[in-house]
């Protein structure tokens, strides 16, 4: 068992290796995740040392990004985009947006809206990319795939956490949320320059790509 999960692996690698938008995605999901490492973090003393806020206001700050997140999916859910790479390129810069309006918010309202821009953002974003790898990935390597894709994602969350607090620590909170924007900014720009991710979209064509990669294989 133990080898046959070491082939799975290495063909999963073998396969993707020839997905240039596939390989993006997943650089942007974990450049993405460290980026947003100061979202999970950092909000207390945020709230605390840069706005001089209380518990309450820590509790209204952390209730706009959830508000946000809400209606991005309701807003999904209503759009029901078709563009997907084009949307998830649009999320990416919406999340940059939201981190920049934190960064350098003069007071808590400020701060706020960023949550909630961030919080839409987040949901536009995450929805596509996950509806990108199951318009592309064919049946028979979806589990390999998928495996990989969370592995990379979530390898760089702890890291990112303990990176995140001391890096807090030396510059402030404020200083970096704007760190997280500008990795954020790449992201944007690796994600507008891979035209096959740009264009890709739910419909007919990617059905019929879909069935010829699975004969293919």
């Amino acid at each position: 068992m133990k080898h046959s999960l070491i082939n799975d692996i290495v063909e999963g690698f073998t396969w993707l290796k020839k997905e240039r938008a596939l390989l993006t995605l997943i650089l942007i999901g974990m450049l993405s995740n460290v980026a947003l490492g100061p979202t999970n973090v950092l909000p207390p003393m945020l709230i605390k040392e840069d706005f001089n806020g209380t518990a309450a206001a820590l509790g209204v700050f952390d209730s706009f990004i959830g508000i946000g997140l809400l209606a991005g999916a309701v807003f999904v859910g209503i759009v029901s985009p078709k563009k997907i790479g084009m949307w998830f390129s649009f999320g990416l810069g919406m999340q940059s947006i939201g981190m920049f309006v934190i960064s350098f918010s003069p007071n808590l309202i400020f701060a706020n809206l960023g949550n909630l821009i961030l919080g839409i953002a987040i949901i536009i974003t995450n929805i596509p990319m996950s509806t990108f790898f199951q318009v592309m990935v064919p049946t028979n390597m979806r589990g390999r795939i998928n495996s990989i894709s969370s592995v990379s994602f979530n390898f760089s969350i702890p890291i990112t956490y303990g990176v995140v607090g001391i890096l807090a620590d030396k510059i402030g909170a404020q200083e970096v949320y704007a760190i997280g924007t500008a990795m954020l900014f790449i992201c944007v720009v690796l994600a507008f320059t891979n035209k096959e991710l740009v264009k890709s979209f739910i419909g007919a064509d990617e059905g019929k790509k879909q069935e010829q990669v699975e004969r293919n294989l």
